[in-house]
């Protein structure tokens, strides 16, 4: 009788608590190896890859001497190599932007892709994700852990306890056992990474705009010295002020708004004021989400206009 009315809690709570699962659909793991590695990479990428240890992984950009973002991926250091996760991209352009300044350096830089795949695991309750994974999980922010090869990252991207899973492909029944799980599509996923106020590369953080307006919380190091587009992030954070910055409009109903239209001031109608750059429905909520490149002189509005339609302006507010 106790068992039974336990069981039926649990399965309460499963349903409060719904676990949510989302494939990367073109995810770039890459190797990079070599006695020069830890030093390339070090001036390569915006992060102090020094500072990564066993049980940690880095936020890191891979810059243009403009500061803008190439790549943006998770470092882990695992057994004598760098993994470098991005969510997607052109591996081709990535694997080749990470290559770039490599001269005479004794660095192998390999794609993983053909061995692993790539999963966000995310719930409000870290004991349901445990219990049906079977697994102990990490919850502090960029933790990393390693179960039978498989990499674990707590990085909360769509609720509050998140972790990415690269999985060799031949050990994918762990995420079988997840069949009460709610499986993401990309637009599900994308909307709920922007309720959380999270970026993604390539649809937010990209050449189009410099990486410190991303303002993505310890991706930056401003005490390793010299890296690729370090002196324009250095001269930018000197100055205490960013030319833009990347904002949230809500708008209701399911509207299309596309990226590149144009943003305009809700109380000046000619003025322009930035761009969008991404945006996601729900059908659930009955709302859309865009961000959008925002001037810096502009953030204090509280509507704005993009073709015709008013939108809410509100800042992100991210939990990485």
């Amino acid at each position: 009788m106790v068992l039974g009315i336990f069981s039926s809690y649990w399965h309460f709570v499963k349903i409060i608590f719904a676990m949510y699962i989302y494939q990367y659909p073109y995810p770039i793991i890459l190797s990079v190896s070599g006695l020069d590695s830890p030093r390339y990479l070090n001036a390569r990428l915006s992060n102090d890859i020094r500072a990564l240890r066993t049980d940690n992984f880095l936020l890191a950009a891979a810059l243009t001497p403009q500061g803008k973002a190439q790549a943006f991926f998770e470092v882990i250091k695992f057994k004598d190599e760098f993994i470098l996760f991005s969510e997607g991209g052109n591996l081709d352009f990535v694997s080749s932007a990470i290559k770039q300044y490599i001269v005479a350096d004794r660095v192998t830089v390999s794609s993983l892709n053909d061995s692993y795949s790539a999963f966000h695991l995310a719930c409000d309750n870290l004991s349901i994700l445990e219990s049906s994974l079977g697994l102990s999980l990490d919850p502090r922010l960029h933790s990393y852990s390693v179960h039978k090869d498989m990499l674990i990252l707590s990085i909360p991207k769509i609720k509050t306890f998140g972790f990415d899973f690269l999985i060799p492909k031949d050990a994918l029944a762990t995420i079988s056992k997840l069949q009460e799980a709610r499986t993401l599509s990309l637009e599900e996923y994308s909307f709920l990474r922007m309720k959380l106020g999270n970026l993604s590369y390539p649809e937010e953080i990209n050449e189009t705009l410099l990486f410190s307006e991303a303002e993505i919380d310890n991706s930056i190091s401003y005490k390793k010295g010299c890296y690729i587009g370090q002196e324009t992030l250095e001269r930018l954070d000197s100055r205490g002020k960013l030319p833009g910055k990347i904002l949230t409009i809500k708008f209701e109903g399911l509207q299309q708004i596309l990226p590149g239209l144009e943003v305009y001031s809700g109380a000046e109608q000619n003025l322009k004021v930035g761009t969008i750059l991404s945006a996601s429905q729900s059908i659930e909520e009955n709302e859309t989400l865009c961000y959008a490149r925002i001037k810096t002189t502009a953030t204090v509005m509280d509507c704005v206009m993009v073709s015709g339609l008013i939108g809410k302006l509100f800042a992100r507010s991210s939990l990485r």
